[in-house]
């Protein structure tokens, strides 16, 4: 960790690398009685951007994708290995699910029957109702239009109406729910394969054996494509890399744009919950640097604070005593010690609100 660190230090010290350089040397207050000839190290006061840089630790890492099942269920075949290359397609996982593919089976066989049966039966209603109407038509001698016969044929034929239109609806609720219990047992079989979205490595394979029960929504595999890189940070939140001036990355020594890849609300919840450590992702959106590999080490850095056409002193001609802070301004080659009220502070230059001018020379130890 602490060579992380150091690392990510030498980082942010490269990016905020500025108008003063990197020459700066620690020291007390001087001593203002110097050997004559010696020469004194100063500095103009100038004028110009003055930014603050926080950075975060981080790691070149391929883009993951975490793969479940949608449904819950016996295993009957893991057909990959951990670290096995795959291609897009290619079946990672089956689900047992021959019971599901007998059912629709027999739900095929009794939909052949009913077809046949049923329409039999619908046939041998319709002649009923065509008898009837033949015999309502008929001219019979015994009874006079209008009489008692009559009103019963009217009867028996409404009743004969009915029951084909009730049966007309039966058989097709009975077909409707056949149908519907199919498609609810040809989608599970359709969902009992995991598939590979795309191609990659198997990065990571559940720890489950064959006819072990897999629970719907589990992480079952991860695929890692090595050619589609990603950052992985130290956790900040995407409102912070929005409010941010700027966000970069500096990986193998070159500064590279990157974008915050906010975390799934599900999957940020569920590692808090797991009280697992949060991370932070960032996205390259002109493409990986040739020089990064998986694994690099790389610095996340964010320009947070920015203080524009402001006066600038090297931070090294800064010096306190008590709660006064000063500056001896070099006047005629001679140091005049001058009160001055200092602003953000960053590796290689100190804001001046107040006590200087642009183009005074300060002295610089």
């Amino acid at each position: 960790m602490r060579e992380k660190r150091a690392a990510c230090a030498l980082a942010l010290g490269l990016l905020t690398l500025g108008l003063f350089g990197c020459a700066a040397k620690a020291g007390t207050a001087p001593e203002l009685l110097e050997p004559v000839g010696v020469r004194m190290d100063t500095e103009a006061v100038v004028r110009g951007e003055i930014a603050e840089w926080r950075a975060y630790d981080a790691f070149v890492v391929p883009e993951t994708t975490e793969l479940f099942l949608t449904q819950s269920g016996a295993i009957q075949e893991i057909c990959v290995q951990l670290g096995e290359e795959v291609g897009a397609g290619q079946v990672l996982l089956r689900l047992d699910v021959e019971a599901e593919r007998e059912r629709i089976a027999q739900i095929d066989q009794e939909l052949a029957y009913l077809e046949a049966d049923n329409a039999l039966t619908l046939e041998q209603m319709q002649l009923d109702i065509d008898l009837c109407k033949y015999q309502m038509e008929d001219d019979n001698r015994d009874y006079k239009a209008g009489g008692e016969r009559e009103a019963l044929k009217e009867n028996e034929l409404r009743a004969l109406e009915a029951a084909l239109e009730q049966e007309t609806a039966r058989q097709a609720l009975e077909k409707e729910q056949l149908l519907k219990e199919r498609e609810t047992l040809a989608a599970r079989v359709a969902a009992s394969e995991l598939a590979a979205p795309q191609g990659g490595r198997v990065v990571y394979l559940a720890e489950v054996a064959n006819g072990a029960v897999a629970q719907s929504g589990q992480t079952l595999v991860v695929l890692a494509r090595e050619d589609a890189l990603q950052l992985r940070s130290d956790y900040l939140t995407e409102a912070e890399a929005d409010a941010a001036y700027e966000v970069v990355a500096w990986i193998g020594g070159a500064r590279v744009p990157i974008e915050y890849a906010a975390m799934d609300t599900d999957e940020y919840v569920a590692r808090l919950l797991a009280g697992e450590e949060l991370d932070a992702g960032f996205t390259f959106p002109e493409g990986a640097p040739a020089q990064a590999r998986a694994g690099d080490y790389a610095a996340v850095i964010l320009k947070t604070v920015v203080r524009e056409d402001a006066l600038l002193v090297p931070p090294e001609s800064l010096f306190r005593d008590g709660g006064e802070t000063y500056v001896y301004r070099v006047v005629d080659g001679e140091r005049v010690r001058t009160e001055v009220e200092a602003g953000y502070r960053s590796v290689n230059a100190a804001e001046i609100v107040s006590g200087l001018a642009e183009g005074d020379v300060v002295y610089v130890p």
